[in-house]
């Protein structure tokens, strides 16, 4: 089984980051990781601000939320082999397929009553995450796709 990676500083360590996702013991630390491998170290800090051309930006996410983010793309990443893995003839059309579930299961997950999802720290499935960040992406995409879905279910 692959290493979790190093913590940040002030920032616990997901629970998650060493305990297989799947059923053939697969972790975020991703393919190629087998051998206990860590990525190679990063800063722990960053800067006040950033120059941007003669102006200085504030800094707007934290290292915890940067490596945050970086593992949720790591899971899609490996959720996406994994699915493609299995079909390997038609890994395309797995993926597909796969794809158009997602954004079905999406679709039921958001218009669920918010009281079955129990609080503000439950999370998707990862598959309806993964839908839920690219509409995020695009967001005048998400706002058409919220307001054509509202209407249609009213």
């Amino acid at each position: 089984m692959a290493a979790a990676y190093p913590a940040v500083e002030g920032a616990p360590a997901p629970p998650y980051a060493h305990e297989p996702l799947f059923h053939d013991g697969a972790t975020l630390a991703g393919p190629g990781s087998t051998n206990g491998e860590l990525p190679p170290p990063y800063p722990t800090s960053l800067p006040d601000k950033f120059p941007i051309g003669k102006q200085k930006a504030a800094t707007l996410v934290s290292v915890s939320e940067l490596e945050s983010h970086l593992r949720l793309l790591g899971a899609f990443d490996l959720l996406q082999t994994t699915v493609r893995s299995a079909n390997p003839a038609d890994s395309d059309d797995a993926w597909v397929v796969y794809l158009a579930r997602a954004v079905y299961r999406f679709e039921r997950w958001i218009l669920a009553n918010p009281n079955d999802r129990s609080g503000s720290n439950t999370l998707p499935p990862l598959d309806v995450m993964m839908v839920w960040h690219s509409y995020c992406l695009v967001r005048t995409l998400l706002l058409c796709w919220l307001y054509y879905l509202l209407t249609i279910s009213l």
